[in-house]
């Protein structure tokens, strides 16, 4: 039997639930105007930090980003943010917190001290931070184009590229707004810096940007490739601007390039071009072994073995990685726009489940043995329309899944133990 208890704390109104299939769940309710933006759980399990996103011409507006002890929900840090740094990012030693958006800013975890602010020129909207797994750099990602790669010894600035430089003034550009949450960055989506990906060995940096991608070795960090889409293909080009088939003319997404991540031994990277395949490249040769046609977005599961691929028919299909025979066929909820529109796909880091956050229903949760629905999940359905999922995560020790939405809410879910 289900117990639901409601009290007030500090003006937030807190709802504890409890069931059988998930020890307990946590939703906090926000200031108005805003959704869930970031939330980000620290290795060692003790806290999990939030941020928000909203309109800045409201009244009385709080950026404030939220620090949360995980053992009682209570909030233990509250840091103002000036500008409008919305995201978050925490390096994998759980060490710096970096808050970013219209600037950078790096903030050390054992105090809260701002070690390091990183000021926009004005069009360097950060988009996609990441830190190499072994927590020595620090990559970023602007709207104008631009790719800065820090040292996390002092945050210097050690490596600078600036991919829209030189670009074919013959080049014909659409501009392309984005609207849902993952797109909402500033600039055009053709100019922008799409996605950064370390490889799991350290080895390698990839970068997503217009109809390209580019790998460096990390070393030196020279480049070692540049590919570009043409043709349901990627082409070996000498510059990011060489054009060997001709202008490229887009009016849509279906030229962007995406890339989800490395292989676990680095072997191969994933990537996909929206409402056309999903792309599997071999990094010996730099080309494709393996294709998934029309698939709007991937994961790739932490050993390997499995990629799920959603498809434009609102389906996500399981393919076995080496052989990409379909496993099963999963029902997939709908993402930011509704039907047709890719939910957010995770799995969890111990390879248990897999999970979709969107709308109609909000979160759906799968056991990899089997690829069974998980009947918690299931049973409750949890509808939280009209509002829908702006932000999944799973904290490292997969016990956790954080839930944030586009209406003032978050929730965090705590898997029971025999869930599997």
């Amino acid at each position: 039997m289900n117990k639901r208890n409601s009290f007030l704390i500090g003006g937030f109104v807190i709802f504890l639930l409890f069931n059988s299939a998930f020890a307990q769940n946590l939703t906090k309710a926000f200031t108005d105007n805003l959704w869930v933006h970031s939330i980000v759980f620290y290795p060692n399990m003790e806290y999990f930090a939030v941020s928000q996103k909203g309109n800045i011409q409201v009244a009385g507006y709080d950026w404030s980003v939220r620090i949360y002890r995980i053992n009682d929900f209570k909030c233990v840090k509250k840091i103002k943010v000036a500008e409008q740094e919305i995201g978050l990012v925490l390096s994998p030693d759980g060490k710096y917190l970096v808050m970013y958006g219209e600037s950078i800013k790096i903030i050390q975890t054992t105090d809260y001290k701002v070690i390091k602010v990183i000021k926009s020129n004005g069009n360097m909207y950060v988009r996609t931070p990441i830190f190499s797994p072994d927590c020595h750099y620090l990559a970023t990602g602007g709207a104008d184009g631009t790719v800065s790669i820090w040292s996390t010894i002092d945050f210097k600035r050690i490596k600078h590229f600036d991919l829209n430089k030189n670009r074919n003034e013959k080049e014909v550009i659409i501009p392309l707004k984005g609207k849902g949450p993952d797109l909402q960055c500033g600039g055009d989506l053709r100019t922008c810096v799409i996605a950064l990906v370390f490889s799991p060995d350290n080895q390698y940096f990839a970068v997503s940007f217009d109809d390209k991608i580019r790998i460096w070795n990390t070393k030196e960090f020279n480049c070692v490739k540049t590919l570009k889409y043409r043709k349901d293909n990627f082409v070996s080009i000498k510059s990011l601007h060489e054009k060997p088939y001709g202008n490229t003319v887009a009016s849509d997404m279906q030229h962007l390039v995406f890339i989800k991540a490395f292989s676990p031994e680095s072997k191969y990277l994933l990537l996909f071009v929206r409402d056309v395949a999903a792309y599997i490249l071999d990094l010996n040769d730099y080309t494709i072994t393996k294709k998934i046609k029309n698939s709007s977005d991937i994961a790739l599961s932490p050993d390997g073995k499995y990629i799920v691929a959603y498809c434009n028919n609102d389906r996500m299909n399981v393919y076995n990685t080496d052989s990409l025979s379909l496993i099963k066929t999963l029902e997939s909820n709908h993402g930011y726009f509704g039907k047709g529109d890719p939910p957010l796909m995770a799995f969890s880091s111990d390879g248990r489940y897999f999970m979709s956050g969107g709308q109609t229903p909000a979160l759906k949760l799968w056991g990899l043995n089997g690829w069974e629905q998980i009947d918690g999940i299931k049973k409750k359905k949890l509808y939280l329309d009209p509002y829908t999922v702006s932000t999944l995560t799973i904290s490292p020790d997969s016990k956790y899944i954080g839930l944030g939405t586009t209406y003032k809410t978050l929730e965090i879910w705590k898997i029971a133990e025999e869930t599997n």
